[in-house]
């Protein structure tokens, strides 16, 4: 019976420490290598054309990010919102008439080449 106690108690350990171990990288590591993001407001409707991105009926897809919960805490995750009512500004704005648009935070700058709806991603601060 000893030796059954023994082997519970040295597969609890090994189990204890991958938790701790997952839960480490989850919290450093992972979030490090997500391309990082930072949001900005839309100001008069306008919105730069870098936060679109165009969808397959040849329109235009809004960058959004949506917190969500995650197993180790919050996650922000893509959120691609179909822009029907934009309209060129000028070769860096899109004029927005959506108002649900333009009430969202939107992707201003990111690291990644391409975002996509789903896509996890780590907030960054945006220097003015």
């Amino acid at each position: 019976m000893k030796k059954f106690q023994k082997v519970i108690l040295c597969v609890a350990s090994v189990y204890l420490l991958a938790v701790i171990g997952a839960t480490i990288y989850a919290q450093t590591g992972y979030v490090r290598n997500l391309p990082a993001v930072t949001l900005g407001r839309a100001e008069g409707g306008l919105i730069p054309h870098s936060s679109f991105s165009p969808d397959a009926e040849g329109g235009w897809k809004l960058n959004t990010v949506e917190q969500q919960d995650g197993p180790w805490g919050k996650k922000y995750v893509v959120r691609q919102i179909k822009a029907t009512r934009c309209l060129p500004e000028n070769e860096e704005y899109m004029h927005v008439y959506e108002t649900e648009l333009l009430e969202k935070p939107f992707v201003y700058t990111t690291t990644a080449e391409v975002l996509y709806d789903g896509m996890e991603v780590r907030l960054e601060r945006k220097d003015d």
